[in-house]
């Protein structure tokens, strides 16, 4: 719970015997308080509150209304608003944390890289990683609570990465992203390699097989040649035979 205190401001006018005449001065003064917590929803309204004061001999003066809240230990106070519109009261913890990124390199590294610090989708930082850094940063002095007093989500993207794929010097590299608020993120970039342009080497041509001749010496060869020639002799008789016995 908070306590928050209304005042309001007036001029009061009074004869001052010191130097011999009137004199105004503004004072403020404090007119009511509420304590604001769960129960009522962080809300109050101040109620049948004077909206004019009269001086000796003036016109009706309306009084300024204002708040202020009672010192929450670990928060900064900003009020906005007005006793017409009414008053928003902005509490932020004052409890400060540090996001460290690092970048990591699968293969050649380029030059240099910059990555950026989102809070809850919105830019709140930038970095330069290189050699001289030791591909290293830590973003400093960062909120932990959000005004809706929700952790804020802190996400990290290296510039120029678009679907997970960038490019250094006409290379390509994909990029991958670990790690959460507590430990850190870590940045890892791996070269691609280019796909492979060399000409697949064609086939050679079949040759048909020779017809190859039996050998000399190739015993089951020489006797069908044998057996071929014997026939062939057979059959000249014959034929001598018949043409002698024509004859007679």
């Amino acid at each position: 719970p908070v306590e928050v205190k209304l005042y309001r401001t007036c001029k009061v006018t009074k004869y001052d015997y010191n130097l011999n005449k009137n004199v105004t001065t503004t004072i403020d003064e404090e007119v009511d308080s509420a304590v604001l917590n769960d129960s009522n929803n962080w809300k109050h309204t101040f109620k049948d509150m004077y909206e004019f004061y009269i001086e000796d001999g003036e016109n009706p003066v309306i009084y300024k209304y204002y708040v202020k809240e009672v010192n929450v230990a670990g928060y900064d106070t900003a009020i906005t608003g007005d006793q017409n519109e009414g008053f928003v009261i902005i509490n932020t913890s004052t409890d400060k944390i540090s996001i460290p990124v690092e970048k990591k390199w699968v293969g050649e590294a380029a030059a240099s890289t910059k990555v950026k610090l989102f809070a809850d989708g919105l830019e709140v930082g930038e970095t330069e990683l290189n050699e001289a850094n030791n591909w290293k940063h830590v973003f400093a002095g960062l909120q932990k609570y959000n005004n809706s007093n929700q952790k804020i989500k802190y996400t990290v993207k290296e510039v120029g990465e678009d679907g997970n794929l960038i490019k250094f010097d006409g290379k390509s590299y994909s990029v991958s992203y670990k790690g959460n608020v507590t430990d850190g993120f870590t940045v890892t970039n791996e070269k691609e390699n280019p796909p492979s342009t060399t000409t697949p080497t064609p086939k050679k041509p079949s040759v048909p097989k020779k017809h190859v001749s039996p050998r000399t010496g190739d015993d089951s060869h020489l006797a069908l040649y044998t057996l071929m020639l014997g026939t062939a002799a057979s059959a000249l008789g014959l034929l001598c035979y018949r043409r002698g016995k024509k004859a007679n």
